[in-house]
C-alpha cells in the first residue's frame, strides 16, 4: 500500500473526479465498443485521459507506414462507436505509436480528434481541464517526439503554476518489465520537486508500481487497457491493466485508488477484483523503492 497522501475534505469545495486508462488501439478483434465491460466505470467521471497508441486515420487517403518492427492505425469510419465518449475522453499523443503512419497519419489523428470534439494533449503544449475552482493542467511527453516543450520537461526546467493540480503522462522505460528504473524512480522525484502532483506512465505494456512523496504521485505504469502484441501469445502481465482513478480539489489535495482490469483475447478489458490482482499491487508496489529524505512521507 502507498501512503501519505493527504485525503480531500468533502464539503464547499469543488472536486474534479478524473480517470487515467492505458494503453489503448481503439479496436476489439470482434468489432464494436472495446470499453463496454469498464463503462460503469465512466459514470461519475468528469474526465477520462487515455494514452492514444494509434494512428486514426481516413481510408481513402494512403499513408506509408513507418520501418518498425509493430504499426499500428485505426480507421476513422470504424469509430463511431467511440463519439459517445467525447464530452469526456482527454487523449494523450505522446508515444510511439501516434506517428506510425508518418506526418500525415499523425495531421488525420488531429483532424479526427478535432472534428469530433475530443479534447487532446498533443505533446507540444499543456492542455488545461477545469471543473467549477478546481483547474488541472495536463503535460504529455515522450523522448522519441522532441521540442523546446518536451525538452524542457524531460530536463526538469519546466515551471508549474501554483494555481493548477499539475499531471505528467509521461511515455518512457522499457517494455515487458515490471519494475522501473533507477533513472526513471530519481526523475520522478525531480519532477515533484518541479511541481509535478501526480506522473502517470506508459509504454512497458504492464502494471507498475507506485510512488508517493510530499503528497504527490507517481504511477510508473498502467500497462495495457486495450492493447496486446499482435504476434505471439500474450503473457499474464500484458493482460492485466490498471485504471487509476484520481479525486482533486481546487487546493491541489488528491486521493486515488486503482481498479484492475484483465484483457480478454478479443482486447477487451474487464474488471478484475481477485485476490490474485489485489496481491500483485501490493508486490509492485513494494519493488519501488524510496529515498531516505522522502521515507518520512511516504511509505511502500
Amino acid at each position: 500500500m502507498v501512503a501519505g497522501l493527504e485525503t480531500i475534505v468533502k464539503g464547499e469545495e469543488q472536486a474534479v473526479r478524473l480517470l487515467f486508462l492505458g494503453d489503448t488501439i481503439l479496436k476489439s478483434r470482434n468489432g464494436g465498443d472495446p470499453f463496454s465491460c469498464i463503462e460503469e466505470s465512466f459514470h461519475d467521471k468528469d474526465f477520462i485521459v487515455i494514452n492514444l497508441e494509434t494512428s486514426i486515420v481516413f481510408r481513402e487517403k494512403e499513408h506509408t507506414l513507418q520501418q518498425k518492427s509493430v504499426t499500428i492505425k485505426s480507421y476513422a469510419d470504424e469509430l463511431f462507436w467511440l463519439l459517445k465518449y467525447k464530452g469526456k475522453f482527454v487523449f494523450t499523443l505522446a508515444n510511439n505509436h501516434v506517428y506510425d503512419c508518418g506526418e500525415d497519419g499523425y495531421q488525420d489523428t488531429l483532424k479526427f480528434l478535432r472534428e469530433n470534439g475530443f479534447r487532446f494533449v498533443a505533446g507540444d503544449s499543456p492542455y488545461y481541464l477545469e471543473k467549477g475552482s478546481a483547474r488541472v493542467r495536463l503535460d504529455a511527453v515522450y523522448q522519441g517526439i522532441l521540442n523546446d516543450y518536451s525538452r524542457s520537461i524531460l530536463s526538469f526546467k519546466n515551471e508549474y503554476q501554483d494555481d493548477c493540480f499539475n499531471v505528467l503522462c509521461v511515455h518512457w522505460g522499457l517494455e515487458n518489465v515490471l519494475m522501473p528504473s533507477v533513472e526513471q524512480i530519481d526523475a520522478a522525484h525531480k519532477w515533484f520537486r518541479r511541481g509535478v502532483h501526480l506522473i502517470v506512465g506508459h509504454h512497458s505494456h504492464t502494471p507498475q508500481g507506485r510512488l508517493s512523496a510530499n503528497g504527490s504521485l507517481c504511477a510508473f505504469s498502467l500497462g495495457n487497457l486495450n492493447m496486446l502484441h499482435c504476434t505471439g501469445e500474450p503473457r499474464r502481465m500484458e493482460r492485466t491493466g490498471l485504471m487509476l482513478e484520481v479525486e482533486v480539489d481546487n487546493r491541489a489535495r488528491m486521493e486515488h485508488r486503482l481498479i484492475p482490469v484483465r484483457l480478454d483475447p478479443a482486447f477487451i478489458p474487464e474488471p478484475e477484483n481477485s485476490e490474485a490482482v489485489k496481491n500483485l499491487i501490493n508486490q509492485l508496489d513494494g519493488l519501488i523503492p524510496q529515498s531516505e529524505s522522502y521515507k518520512r512521507d511516504a511509505t511502500v
